[in-house]
């Protein structure tokens, strides 16, 4: 099954996130593995930002590509779901960034992608995909690189115990839209995609923290089972519900150390991020 096709675009968006998730997603980048890592690779192979040209495949509510955008990154994003296409136009617009957000197919892209961006990125799109499919999203990132460029592709570990029992009971429980298949990727898996698809360098790292992983999966989860059978309604705290500071953001942004990780992160985390070069 194809993330693409209408059965999983409409499952999607029943499960579309709230505005107040998205924000507080934006905020906490700079929290992550993730975040710093990627600037990394900007700062040392970029004198300016402004240089870098990024496309993010599959890109939902686009975060990461709207937190790249704000650092000075070009950003190109391509989404099939025409409804999330314009909620992240009116996002990207409060922030006062620009970006070329397309509707598309991600394994269907037109030729002019081709071998023209510095970064290939996704995040939590290619765990929707089966079978060829698996492969050919893998490879839909390597095709639009320059010589040299890099990828960034963030999926679920399969290894990620806490991840895996709460999505198992929200499967259970209806909790999570049967026509959105969603498989994690084990480390070697990844690895062997990207070398074939002839991405050399490949490594994969931790894209989150094991201990925020367990809160988030374990006592999220469970809140939102008792939600489910008591009928009491979600609480949002004000200050989840208003944008952030965009000058403080981009500082904190540009300027977050790149975090220490240990055993646990490496090997249960939630979020493995495959890095490769072209």
């Amino acid at each position: 099954m194809r993330i693409s096709n209408k059965d999983s675009v409409t499952a999607w968006d029943r499960h579309s996130f709230e505005i107040p998730e998205i924000l507080l997603a934006i905020r906490n980048a700079p929290l992550v593995p993730s975040w710093p890592y990627f600037m990394d690779m900007i700062n040392n192979e970029f004198a300016d930002p402004g240089e870098v040209r990024t496309i993010e495949l599959g890109s939902g509510f686009g975060k990461f590509s709207l937190n790249a955008s704000l650092v000075g990154c070009r950003t190109t994003m391509i989404d099939y779901n025409e409804s999330t296409i314009e909620q992240v136009k009116g996002i990207f617009a409060h922030f006062q960034v620009e970006a070329d957000v397309r509707t598309g197919d991600a394994l269907d892209l037109p030729e002019e992608f081709s071998g023209r961006f510095d970064f290939s990125l996704s995040v939590g799109t290619a765990e929707h995909f089966l079978g060829e499919e698996r492969e050919e999203i893998i490879r839909a990132h390597a095709r639009v690189l320059k010589k040299g460029g890099r990828t960034f592709i963030v999926v679920p570990n399969s290894r990620c115990f806490p991840y895996r029992i709460a999505l198992g009971l929200r499967k259970l429980f209806g909790l999570w839209p049967e026509n959105l298949p969603e498989v994690p990727f084990s480390r070697a898996e990844l690895l062997g995609l990207g070398r074939d698809a002839g991405l050399s360098n490949c490594r994969v790292v931790p894209g989150t923290f094991f201990r925020d992983d367990l809160r988030y999966w374990i006592g999220e989860n469970m809140k939102s089972l008792l939600r489910k059978f008591t009928g009491y309604p979600k609480h949002v705290r004000e200050s989840e519900k208003s944008f952030p500071d965009i000058t403080e953001l981009i500082v904190a942004l540009k300027n977050t150390p790149p975090h220490k990780t240990g055993f646990l992160d490496r090997h249960f985390c939630y979020s493995y991020v495959l890095v490769g070069e072209k």
